[in-house]
């Protein structure tokens, strides 16, 4: 509470500063900044809007009452509110506040789905304030770091991480730090830098220990992302070793979907079966559909090792259910996603145009203002010379006109010359605004990137998961390509071998449809036989074609996705690399 008092003094400080501040508004700030959201709401509903004196207390309510509902967590159905208060406070108050309403205006539009906006909002925060607002520039930059991960741009998303630690330190902000160790070890896992996933796990848990007073559902958080990072390595040991911790934190509570997962996860790695059935029940119980599948995922798993038929039929079932709903919102969701990561990488685009503009155009007004200015300075010695010898030329008069003719000759060449150098500047800058980059461009510079990424695979060392390989569908459709089997495969046998390749590879037909959405079902059964290694033979006789037309299917699919020519082995390497 004392901390509390300390904000409603700054306010007061403030206020004797010239900056009319009102009391109950400064202890609404105060509660906010404090996370008592609820307190803060309260206090803010009992304050009559009309009892406020001037329009900036007005408006310092307005900026108040995004600030305590983003606090609580409450949805917006709209950015007018957040745009009215930001446009105010870009020419009133302190830098602090007018970075706040910037802020708040980047968190309502992340929150409505423009991030590329929001951060856009949130880099004008950062511009307002200098290193000594400290803690607020370390939750700006947090921000924009989630905002750029769930975009899936990690290398912007990384340095944004360590910019908000580096605040973090300064401002002695020990909470956020701990959940920002935590983000970028989180951005390393994502990126594939393995080795600076635990070492910053580590740091989040040893300022954890440094904490006064904290939830030990936080500990159980990263212990539970450090448990996780070592079942996918395979270190069973030091995963166990995490478990136990967990385990031992955790007593009647309910325990949240995640810790449910990895609980699971750990229980079927160990072969304590009758720990992850009580687990995965107790999943069930969620709200999210993901944590469903999961758990029905698990309960069939076991069911099928305790070769109980029935309910490994009936789980199975459920779990198919809970796929095909989540594959029906994924293509809505990729395209929502790439719509989010186009906008942004337009809109870098237009900046760096926008910034060569600029450039381009101070120096052609500072040429412009050069040669003026040569031109008067000219004018000017003349004139001075001109005065000085007009006594001696007086008698000279019909030649002194005949010199004065040709010195305004020249000088009027001079401004015919300025105007065509003014009229060529503003073609020039007409012309640069309208080289807009389109949209074809960008797209094509994306699939550029990937492709590129592409080449590096190299094929031979491509290896198919065991997982895979020992799938009774994968077993099955290699028995009917050894035996020579001419069975049609069944829609069921498509479906569960598609299931098993998007259970290991994650989202790999989702990948496939944000490059075309376009794809056939047949070009979707040879990407997927193809992720499995299987040869040109064993596709032809799978799909009932003939040998040559898979090679050709394999060309006419890489100039599908990427719009150019391309060879059979590069469409290949590029299904390898998803």
């Amino acid at each position: 509470m004392h901390k509390v008092v300390s904000y409603i003094l700054v306010a007061l400080i403030l206020a004797g500063c010239g900056r009319s501040v009102d009391v109950r508004l400064a202890r609404v700030n105060a509660l906010a900044e404090e996370n008592l959201a609820d307190s803060a709401m309260q206090v803010l509903d009992s304050i009559d809007m009309a009892s406020l004196s001037g329009e900036y207390n007005r408006r310092y309510y307005d900026l108040l009452t995004i600030k305590t509902r983003d606090k609580a967590d409450l949805s917006f159905e709209s950015d007018s509110l957040a745009l009215s208060v930001m446009e105010y406070f870009k020419d009133h108050g302190t830098d602090t506040v007018r970075a706040e309403a910037y802020y708040y205006a980047g968190r309502v539009a992340r929150m409505l789905g423009d991030s590329p906006q929001a951060l856009d909002y949130m880099q004008s925060a950062l511009d307002c304030l200098d290193d000594s607002c400290a803690r607020l520039k370390g939750k700006i930059s947090s921000q924009m770091g989630q905002i750029l991960l769930n975009l899936y741009l990690f290398e912007q998303a990384k340095p944004r991480f360590k910019d908000a630690i580096k605040y973090n330190h300064a401002s002695g902000d020990t909470l956020a730090l701990m959940y920002n160790y935590r983000n970028l070890a989180d951005t390393h896992s994502y990126m594939c830098e393995e080795d600076s996933v635990i070492p910053n796990l580590k740091l989040a848990l040893s300022v954890f220990k440094k904490l006064d007073s904290c939830s030990k559902w936080r500990e159980i958080e990263i212990r539970t992302i450090t448990t996780d990072f070592y079942l996918s390595k395979n270190d069973l040991d030091a995963a166990l070793f995490e478990y136990n911790i967990i385990d031992s934190l955790i007593t009647n509570e309910s325990i949240p979907d995640y810790v449910l997962l990895t609980a699971i996860n750990i229980h079927l790695k160990t072969k304590k079966l009758d720990r992850a059935r009580d687990y995965s029940l107790m999943l069930l119980k969620s709200k999210s559909i993901y944590s469903k599948k999961n758990a029905y995922e698990a309960l069939a798993n076991i069911s099928d090792y305790f070769e109980d038929k029935e309910n490994m039929y009936l789980y199975t079932r459920k779990y198919k259910e809970f796929i095909d709903s989540i594959n029906d919102n994924a293509s809505t969701d990729a395209v929502i996603h790439q719509n989010s990561i186009y906008n942004y990488k337009l809109k870098e685009q237009k900046n760096l145009l926008l910034e060569k503009k600029q450039d381009s155009l101070i120096i052609s007004v500072l040429s412009l203002v050069i040669i003026v200015s040569a031109l008067v300075m000219i004018t000017y010695f003349i004139y001075k010379h001109l005065k000085s010898r007009n006594k001696k030329l007086l008698a000279e008069n019909n030649n002194l006109l005949s010199a004065n003719n040709l010195q305004k000759l020249e000088l009027s060449q001079q401004l015919i010359k300025i105007k065509q150098l003014e009229s060529d500047i503003h073609f020039f800058s007409a012309n640069l605004f309208q080289n807009e980059t389109t949209a074809e461009l960008l797209s094509e510079q994306i699939r550029n990137t990937i492709k590129e990424h592409s080449k590096n695979i190299e094929a031979e060392k491509y290896t198919v998961p065991l997982e895979i390989l020992d799938s009774d569908i994968y077993k099955r459709l290699k028995q009917y390509c050894k035996d020579k089997t001419a069975v049609p495969i069944s829609n069921d046998e498509w479906k569960s071998f598609d299931n098993l390749i998007n259970t290991v590879h994650v989202n790999f037909k989702l990948k496939l449809i944000q490059l075309n959405s376009k794809l056939t079902e047949h070009e979707y059964h040879i990407c997927l036989l193809l992720k499995c290694r299987f040869a040109n033979s064993e596709i032809a006789f799978l799909t009932h074609k003939d040998k040559t037309s898979i090679s050709q299917a394999r060309k006419r699919l890489y100039k599908k996705m990427f719009l150019c020519e391309g060879e059979s082995s590069e469409f290949d390497k590029f299904i390898y690399s998803l």
